[in-house]
């Protein structure tokens, strides 16, 4: 292993038990070098593959994303969530598209399965079904340097959508979404084991209710509100001159950011959460 990978898999990660099927299923169907950075605030002590880097952190699910970007060493940075398996030559396609296709603003994105539905272009539109509403990347890859230089994830955002604040950043400077047909990455649901099951009849007999998910608690009411915040306005209050994308009703999606980027400060980065922190230290 080189000590300068082609990609690095960046992310915020707790669920440990899911690492090493996560690892094996890069490391068996790729060619390409590589190297996972995780980071978050499990305690599994088990010793890791030497590319794959855990860093620990109390810190927010989106200030873990931006520690890792900064510790990694790859050419490219690929996010992704630890809840993900992958096709064949899954990264060796995806890095060999960026370097077909892309200049420094543009980024490549994979096609993405959920429960054996394969999304189309529609699904991955900001808007479903909004005429030019533009298409939003998963797995979204692009140059190390550039994330750094157009300031990475803004602090703002807890944990969900800052993928997606990056990627019309990146097509705000004239970047380009180039989609791999042939990369492919799949959500991988565990099945309950027997005590999950047992707790879950408990729980309902209580009248109560297992714990909600990160897209419930976060998603939904903070952070797809903020990302709305950066690039979404009232039709109403639409100048003439003003570039955008699509309208859906009475909101525009527009094509320069409505506010500054505030990225994470280097201090305490790994310590403290910085922005909404929410239930995170």
């Amino acid at each position: 292993m080189s000590t300068s990978p082609k990609i690095s898999i960046i992310g915020s990660s707790i669920r440990d038990d899911r690492w090493n099927d996560f690892y094996e299923n890069l490391n068996q169907r790729n060619d390409i070098e590589f190297e996972i950075v995780f980071c978050g605030n499990s305690n599994l002590t088990s010793e890791l593959p030497s590319n794959f880097n855990y860093i620990y952190s109390q810190t927010k699910p989106a200030q873990c994303v931006e520690i890792s970007a900064r510790y990694a060493k790859g050419e490219l940075l690929m996010v992704s969530s630890d809840d993900l398996l992958f096709g064949d030559h899954f990264l060796d396609n995806l890095y060999e598209h960026y370097q077909e296709n892309c200049s420094n603003n543009d980024f490549v994105s994979a096609n993405f399965k959920r429960k054996g539905y394969e999304y189309t272009s529609e699904d991955f539109k900001f808007w479903r079904f909004a005429d030019n509403s533009p298409l939003m990347p998963m797995n979204l890859t692009l140059k190390k340097e550039i994330w750094h230089e157009i300031g990475g994830v803004d602090k703002n955002f807890m944990g969900l959508f800052y993928d997606l604040d990056l990627a019309l950043r990146l097509m705000e400077r004239g970047g380009l979404n180039f989609k791999c047909e042939k990369a492919i990455s799949e959500e991988i649901f565990s099945k309950d084991s027997l005590l999950t099951k047992i707790e879950k009849k408990i729980l309902s007999f209580l009248g109560k209710k297992r714990a909600i998910s990160l897209y419930e608690e976060i998603g939904i009411k903070m952070d797809k509100p903020m990302l709305n915040s950066f690039w979404v306005k009232d039709l109403q209050q639409l100048n003439e001159s003003e570039e955008f994308y699509s309208i859906f009703e009475d909101k525009v999606h527009v094509k320069n950011r409505l506010l500054g980027v505030e990225s994470f400060s280097d201090k305490d980065l790994r310590e403290v959460s910085q922005g909404p922190k929410g239930r995170w230290n």
